[in-house]
């Protein structure tokens, strides 16, 4: 039920298949009660649409962080990715210090199969995303190199926001983990 308030493309979809239906009816029929009709799934549509864009779901606020994280990677600002960590995670800053100084990210984004496990029974709650992601980056300044792995980020909710605490990076074609 969670997809009806994540993404508005469902509310949308429906909306213009049933007023095509109902288009179609009016035409055929030529029953002024039709458009009425009509109206009011235009409406239903519209407030479905809204309350998609009101409701945040436990997983939108992690999926905000991922494309932070990818926006300070891309602008290759290692303290604005250091802060996207979690202070008690030090091998991932460790990594984050060494690695980054060392190659220019030109992309980094998500390509699907996105995957985003929250656990709000942790103290603090926890969540896992999984996800295929690609990086060009380049060790030169010219040469472009990319990368494109299957990621597993762990996350721990720290106030209002979810910081890396750990990751894993695999070939992509490797089957995803079990959550």
């Amino acid at each position: 039920m969670s997809w009806l308030f994540e993404d508005p493309t469902a509310w949308i979809v429906a909306g213009v298949a049933v007023e095509l239906v109902l288009a179609v009816a009016l035409v055929k029929t030529g029953r002024g009660t039709l458009a009425t009709v009509m109206l009011g799934v235009l409406i239903l549509v519209l407030a479905g649409v809204a309350v998609e864009k009101l409701v945040v779901t436990d997983r939108e606020p992690v999926e905000a962080e991922l494309d932070a994280l990818a926006k300070a990677l891309e602008a290759n600002d290692v303290q604005r990715v250091l802060s996207h960590i979690h202070p008690s995670a030090a091998s991932v800053r460790q990594d984050a210090r060494s690695r980054l100084p060392q190659v220019q990210i030109r992309e980094a984004r998500v390509t699907g199969d996105l995957e985003i496990v929250v656990n709000r029974l942790t103290n603090p709650p926890t969540a896992r995303a999984d996800f295929v992601g690609r990086i060009d980056l380049s060790t030169d300044g010219v040469t472009r190199h990319p990368i494109v792995r299957r990621f597993r980020l762990d996350f721990q909710q720290e106030g209002d926001r979810w910081l890396v605490a750990g990751y894993e990076d695999r070939d992509f074609r490797d089957s995803r983990p079990e959550f």
